[in-house]
């Protein structure tokens, strides 16, 4: 026998007169743009709520979007009329991370179906391959950026942070990382390492042109989330969007840490479910993934066939 519902099943149990319940649970994502002082965000574009992955702008407007269709992962491309096109040929399988690289490039996740995926590079906007890192085959990243120069790609891997050139090459393996961002910012650029250890989530500062790395510490009854770091979480005056846990809120959310002043301020987002993911965008605003909680329950009951009707006996 089977019971139709419209969301996935969550729990189910028998009621005393034979009724079957059934409770389901969905969570939505979509991408959110908020202003840094927080409000209202604007709901942009719905994403696949099992592809979640930072946000990624190009330089006019547009954004690189993760989705299903038909049982094979997606990059598709949402262009700033809010128009949704493919990124990609529809023979190519695409899946987060991702990231910008220089002006005209972005590097993602790819492989053909069956195979290990790798790091791969291909052209803005027209979403033409040129490159495949062969030497990244197999790999599973939880967060990709590149060097300001579009040079060196550095992602994630099992934690560890690993550096490739993006012309090729053997991976590095750097130091231990469960999330990383550029501070692109002159005259010395860095990379902003995320490590989750056991008394909680930290990040450091780590320059790029070498030297040792820098705590960056803050005062705050919130916690760092453990959620990997957006690669633009760095805002041009400094301050690192961040995803925080609060002991006063069931759902995550998003706060401005200031490295020169040891602030870690909450934002407050008027949206019901998590808002993760946080990344400035181009025009100064914030951009994150907001996943809510949509739940129902669902009650099923034998009916007795009516002996007048034709079917009955």
């Amino acid at each position: 026998m089977l019971f139709p519902v419209t969301g996935k099943a969550w729990s189910l149990d028998a009621g005393p007169d034979g009724s079957l319940f059934v409770s389901t649970m969905d969570n939505p994502a979509e991408l959110l743009r908020f202003p840094a002082a927080g409000g209202v965000p604007d709901q942009l574009v719905t994403i696949a709520g099992n592809l979640l992955m930072s946000p990624v702008q190009f330089s006019d407007g547009g954004m690189l979007i993760p989705n299903q269709v038909l049982g094979r992962r997606r990059l598709l491309v949402s262009a700033p009329d809010g128009q949704l096109r493919p990124f990609l040929d529809l023979g190519e399988q695409a899946t987060p991370p991702a990231a910008v690289v220089g002006e005209n490039l972005v590097a993602f996740l790819s492989g053909g179906v069956g195979q290990p995926p790798l790091i791969t590079l291909a052209t803005v906007p027209e979403g033409r391959i040129v490159r495949r890192l062969e030497s990244t085959r197999g790999i599973t990243p939880q967060s990709l950026v590149a060097s300001p120069d579009g040079r060196t790609l550095y992602y994630v891997n099992g934690g560890s942070l690993f550096a490739i050139g993006v012309e090729g090459g053997a991976p590095r393996n750097l130091r231990a990382a469960n999330g990383v961002a550029v501070d692109s910012r002159s005259p010395s650029p860095s990379l902003i390492v995320q490590v989750n250890e056991q008394d909680g989530v930290k990040l450091y500062r780590v320059p790029l042109e070498g030297g040792s790395q820098l705590p960056i510490l803050f005062t705050s009854p919130l916690r760092l989330a453990p959620i990997p770091i957006s690669g633009t979480a760095v805002g041009p005056d400094g301050r690192i969007a961040v995803t925080v846990t609060s002991p006063d809120s069931w759902f995550r959310g998003v706060a401005l840490l200031d490295p020169a002043t040891a602030a870690l301020e909450r934002l407050p987002v008027l949206f019901s479910g998590d808002v993760q993911y946080p990344a400035w965008s181009r025009d100064g605003n914030l951009l994150a993934v907001g996943v809510s909680t949509r739940s129902s329950l669902w009650r099923f009951q034998a009916q007795t066939p009516d002996p007048k009707s034709p079917g009955a006996r």
